[in-house]
């Protein structure tokens, strides 16, 4: 027996063929498709199409759709993983290179350039693939020119630590495999565009409307250019967070909203021209399709955009537009030209707002009071904020689960910051495209101008000020994602939906908070240390069993690299860490250190531990200042104390001696040493301790002794001598390391030595991080990949 009935399927047949495209999509993902399963499937849609029963047609048909959306996908899958494979063949080589600029995105000092279709070859062979290419700026090229020259090819970074985007993953969808780091002008060669192609001219149009937010609204201007161009480069770090936070954060993603407003303008430019019914039609299109791409061609926008031509061409071929029907073919248009686009956030949170706001919306309206029904309330004013709330609640009961998945938040907020922020963001769009359009008048231009700039202004204050309140989110760390809250939020919702059913969902609600109330009760408590993959550098982050935190290093900070922002935060975001109750810096070289300056900028520190040596170098001296003046405690450890970190762990630390420091000229001598017990659990932190400092370590004799040890000074051949190797005796060691790093580490020797010693060895430049957890009577490594 069938589940879809023939006549629901005829009156919404793109509904359907949408959901089991987008299941044999998704089975794909746990069951990729082999010429024996294809052969299966096609064996048993013979056998349907022999029986002769017409009530086997719709069965068969949904199948043959739920097999074309999982062969499609293993199709696109293979093709990915094909490039993949070829390019990793280029991997550390120096390569030549050539393609054309697609697009230039500014980040600090330095220039990222999007190569399209590069031609990528060594002496042996060559491969077409997109690039991204670094340089240092200033940088001459232009969107349209073609940048030709050679460098090191390096593949996209797989995610190697907790919390981090695997850009390999994301990027290759998108047929960008790899990146190349230029140091100078000399390594590469700019060769103008001859023609104006089509990325030339978006980003030409693009400079001409920043240009023109610029010059009538000035400094404001940023929130109007990201909210009609989609770039959020325009805004800094801090509004993006207060739109997140505000539960906002989707009037920045062109949709919709912008999309009608393009429609009322071109309508407007259509009617004075006698142009054909039909005709125009298409030029309503070619707009629609050019203002896409214009505004970064992101899913929210190529969904609305779908949907508006379908709208558009349906009084055209004489049907009508069934909005079910609307959005299912929008949804398939989509998978068809990207099936991974099936786990992208943006493309589920603009699908389910859609679905949420047309499944609910009408049934709100429904169970409310009559004197409460949008039909019955004759103010215009409040009727249109009544409208929006319903229209808001109604997108977020849909959208909360996914928003909790991927953001690791819930924006309580958000139904209330959206009736102010959303009217006011139509009104700041519809001034956006007035200056556009009549901006060119000399006193009506400076109007709009400042109208924009005051409405920015009332935005960006609104978006301050709801994140302050105790209530505006809820966090939820990945490391302890809990799907069950986001559930009972659903399940609250069809409270609403489904009177009838009150009683038996309610008490399947309360079922469903005991078991949280219960697993959360029960759930064992533990002690977590990550040591984290931060190339050429040290950080490890570590959560104790009482909920205290600490941060050992945070990797090192330059022009091009920043792991305290790429690595060290999202990792501690992942864990659910707001604050640090003590950042260690171990010694004050910048590959341990410079993490810090991001990690004070974004964290609460309550105390700082700091060797001996009063460091001559900028990133230290900063660090310092910036940490006193906010308040952060800062002191010395001397070897020899011992240190209750809370009930159940004690710090004992090794080194330094204030003497020692300050006599002995290597500096990765002065770094803290210290050995962690948390019950029989015991970790050995060495910094870039070497051998000099062994000798002075060895005296500890047992007390070394530990079961975990991070190997100093990245597996120099300097460090981690046979005499302090066996007095720690570990079962377990971590080398923090760059891969194919210039120093040449981690030294043979040193890996020969654990070897002997029969040390299970852990590289980050092989293996990325590891995560050690542990419960006081024994740990274990946590997969988090």
């Amino acid at each position: 027996m069938c589940i879809v009935d023939y006549k629901s399927f005829k009156n919404q047949p793109l509904v359907y063929v949408s959901l089991f495209f987008s299941g044999g999509i998704l089975f794909n993902r746990f069951f990729h498709l082999t010429w024996l399963s294809l052969t299966l499937f096609l064996f048993s849609g013979v056998i349907l199409i022999l029986n002769k029963k017409d009530r086997m047609f719709l069965p068969f048909l949904l199948s043959t759709i739920f097999g074309g959306g999982w062969f499609y996908s293993s199709t696109v899958d293979d093709k990915i993983k094909t490039q993949l494979h070829a390019a990793t063949y280029f991997e550390d080589q120096e390569i030549y290179f050539k393609g054309e600029i697609i697009e230039l995105v500014k980040q600090n000092e330095n220039v990222r350039i999007n190569i399209k279709k590069a031609l990528i070859k060594n002496d042996s062979t060559a491969l077409n693939c997109g690039i991204f290419i670094y340089l240092t700026l200033p940088f001459k090229g232009k969107v349209g020119d073609f940048l030709v020259g050679q460098g090191k090819f390096l593949l996209m970074r797989e995610s190697r630590n907790p919390g981090e985007m695997d850009c390999r993953k994301y990027y290759s969808r998108k047929n960008i495999f790899g990146r190349i780091f230029l140091e100078d002008s000399s390594t590469y060669k700019i060769i103008p565009a001859r023609d104006i192609s089509w990325n030339s001219l978006i980003k030409s149009t693009g400079d001409w409307i920043g240009a023109r937010f610029n010059k009538l609204i000035g400094t404001k201007s940023g929130l109007l250019i990201s909210l009609i161009l989609g770039n959020r480069s325009s805004l800094d770090l801090e509004i993006r967070k207060n739109f997140r936070d505000s539960g906002v954060i989707h009037v920045l993603a062109v949709s919709g909203l912008h999309l009608g407003y393009v429609l009322l303008i071109l309508v407007s430019v259509i009617r004075i021209f006698p142009i054909p019914w039909g005709w125009d039609k298409l030029v309503l299109i070619a707009g629609l399709i050019f203002y896409i791409f214009l505004s970064g061609a992101r899913p929210s926008v190529i969904r609305a955009g779908i949907m508006a031509v379908l709208y558009i061409m349906a009084p055209v071929l004489n049907r009508r537009a069934c909005i079910w029907n609307v959005v299912g073919m929008a949804a398939f248009c989509m998978l068809m030209n990207d099936p991974a686009i099936i786990i992208d956030p943006g493309f589920l949170l603009s699908i389910s707002a859609v679905i949420s706001i047309l499944l609910f919306y009408g049934r709100f309206n429904e169970l409310l009071p009559e004197k409460f029904k949008v039909i019955n309330i004759e103010n215009r004013f409040l009727k249109f904020f009544w409208i929006l709330f319903l229209v808001s609640l109604s997108a977020q009961l849909g959208t909360l689960p996914l928003i909790a998945y991927y953001f690791h938040r819930i924006p309580l907020i958000g139904l209330l910051a959206n009736l102010f922020v959303v009217p006011l963001t139509g009104l700041l769009v519809a001034t956006g495209f007035m200056i556009l359009f009549f901006g060119w008048i000399p006193l009506l231009g400076t109007l709009l101008g400042k109208s924009a700039a005051g409405i920015s202004e009332i935005i960006l204050e609104l978006t301050r000020l709801f994140p302050r309140f105790s209530f505006a989110v809820i966090q939820i760390p990945p490391a302890d994602m809990d799907f069950i809250p986001s559930l009972i939020i659903i399940i609250l919702g069809v409270l609403l939906i489904i009177p009838i059913q009150k009683r038996k969902i309610f008490l399947f609600a309360l079922i469903i908070v005991n078991l949280w109330i219960w697993r959360t009760g029960f759930k064992t408590r533990t002690m977590d240390v990550i040591f984290l993959d931060v190339g050429q550098g040290d950080a490890v982050v570590i959560k104790l069993q009482s909920g205290k935190t600490m941060l050992i290093d945070a990797g090192r900070r330059n022009l091009s690299q920043d792991y305290g922002k790429r690595v060290v935060l999202p990792a501690l975001e992942y864990l659910g860490i707001k604050h640090l109750t003590w950042a260690v810096m171990t010694h004050p070289h910048n590959d341990h250190i410079g993490g810090f300056i991001t990690i004070e900028e974004e964290m609460k520190v309550d105390t700082l531990w700091d060797t001996y040596l009063n460091y001559d170098s900028w990133t230290y001296k900063f660090i310092i200042e910036k940490f006193s003046k906010n308040g952060t405690v800062i002191s010395r450890l001397s070897r020899g104390e011992i240190k209750k970190l809370d009930e159940f762990t004690t710090l004992m630390v090794l080194a330094p001696d204030s003497i020692f420091v300050n006599t002995d000229k290597n500096v990765n001598n002065s770094s803290i040493v210290f050995k962690i017990v948390h019950g029989e659990t015991t970790i050995l932190f060495t910094g870039d301790m070497e051998k000099v400092g062994d000798i002075h370590l060895s005296k500890y004799g047992d007390h070394l002794n530990a079961e975990i040890l991070k190997v100093a000074h990245h597996g120099s051949i300097t460090s981690t001598s046979q005499l302090i190797l066996d007095r720690i005796s570990p079962q377990l060691a971590f080398v923090s390391v760059g891969k194919s790093n210039r120093f040449g580490h981690p030294s043979n020797l040193v890996l020969k030595r654990l070897k002997k010693a029969g040390v299970k060895i852990h590289r980050s430049d092989k293996s990325g991080a590891l995560w050690i957890r542990s419960n006081g009577k024994k740990y274990w490594i946590k997969e988090w990949k």
